[in-house]
């Protein structure tokens, strides 16, 4: 009967480490908690466009069946724009399948142009095109594609003078390098 026994001990003790082991995971969690600084600074979004003479008119307000039957052109999983997109398309209660995956926002832009299909990508990357009428953008209902940046560092840390000026320069982007808030990009 010692098999029994030993059997027994191992069963206390595995209750005994799962016990500990939440503890330690809700005190570390809890230091860092305590320990970060957050601060909500820069907000963008992600806007959907298609060449000027693509399926969809400047500032059209479009179905998401009609969205999510379209061909897309999209970043490459793990970049935030993308990850960002498939969070928000998961909400809405689809996925997609891009057509074309890649790293470069221009080669993207140059698709859409192209009328390979549409792409989503961030607002302030595609002002250039937007303004001379390369690509409009369009409005998809029920998705919303804002994104809000944080910051956060240990307040109990020393901040170099460079790292302290970046965390200034995003606390201010928005107000350095305000948005162009013209009619045609909507």
């Amino acid at each position: 009967d010692v098999e029994s026994q030993v059997d027994r001990m191992l069963q206390s003790l595995q209750g005994e480490f799962s016990g500990m082991q939440q503890k330690i995971q809700h005190q570390v969690q809890y230091t860092q908690e305590q320990a970060s600084e957050r601060t909500r600074k820069v907000e963008d979004s992600l806007v959907t466009v298609c060449g000027a003479n693509g399926v969809f008119r400047p500032g059209e307000k479009v179905s998401i069946e009609r969205f999510r039957s379209q061909k897309f052109l999209l970043r490459e999983k793990g970049s935030g724009t993308r990850e960002e997109f498939d969070s928000a398309a998961r909400v809405a209660g689809f996925s997609v399948e891009p057509l074309w995956e890649s790293t470069s926002t221009s080669a993207l832009v140059n698709a859409a142009i192209h009328g390979l299909g549409i792409a989503v990508l961030p607002r302030r990357m595609i002002l250039e095109p937007l303004e001379k009428g390369l690509i409009v953008q369009f409005e998809v209902e029920g998705i919303d594609l804002r994104r809000r940046f944080m910051i956060v560092h240990h307040k109990n840390k020393y901040l170099s003078a460079s790292a302290q000026n970046f965390i200034d320069l995003c606390r201010n982007y928005e107000l350095d390098y305000p948005i162009p808030n013209h009619r045609r990009f909507r």
